[in-house]
């Protein structure tokens, strides 16, 4: 009977994890700190753990327009992880659901940053004509934006690969 009791109302929070306690089914408190806690049993109160390690977001390979009409393939990446568990458990059910938020953002960030960069800022032989810090801050500054309010902090974006479409590279 001890034992689970015990079971009932200790949870544990691992150093890699975060841990948000539910009351009613409401976010009342988050955990950072690794260790024990205690808790009322279910169903007064549960725990949800996530994962508080940065993770990395792929976006696929897409085709863009740039500023001056030339096409480009570009595919990024950023680095997130969950900065206010109890405002990232009110917004998502699960960490694939912040994925697909995230993914979708950082498309429309990365849409949005080429679109208004001209061809010879991406592609060049004159490595002081690139202009691929701007392009990454201007996304990872869009991204961030919306990533902030749903409890998500984005520590980078990058232009994991760079190409020509392969109607341009036969021409």
């Amino acid at each position: 009977v001890v034992i689970l009791l015990l079971q009932m109302t200790v949870y544990t929070v691992r150093d890699s994890q975060v841990a948000v306690l539910l009351t009613f089914g409401k976010p009342t408190s988050q955990r950072h700190e690794a260790g024990l806690s205690v808790k009322w049993p279910w169903p007064i109160q549960e725990v949800k753990h996530f994962d508080a390690r940065l993770q990395v977001l792929r976006s696929p390979l897409e085709e863009i327009i740039t500023r001056d009409g030339h096409p480009v393939l570009v595919g990024t990446f950023a680095l997130w992880k969950i900065s206010s568990a109890k405002v990232f458990q009110e917004k998502f059910k699960t960490s694939a659901d912040a994925q697909r938020f995230l993914l979708r953002r950082l498309r429309n960030h990365q849409l949005a940053a080429i679109g208004v960069t001209e061809f010879g800022a991406l592609v060049s032989t004159n490595r002081e004509r690139l202009r691929y810090k701007q392009v990454e801050e201007r996304i990872r500054a869009g991204l961030a934006g919306d990533a902030d309010a749903a409890g998500i902090s984005v520590a980078m974006v990058g232009i994991r690969r760079l190409s020509l479409p392969e109607r341009a590279t036969e021409a």
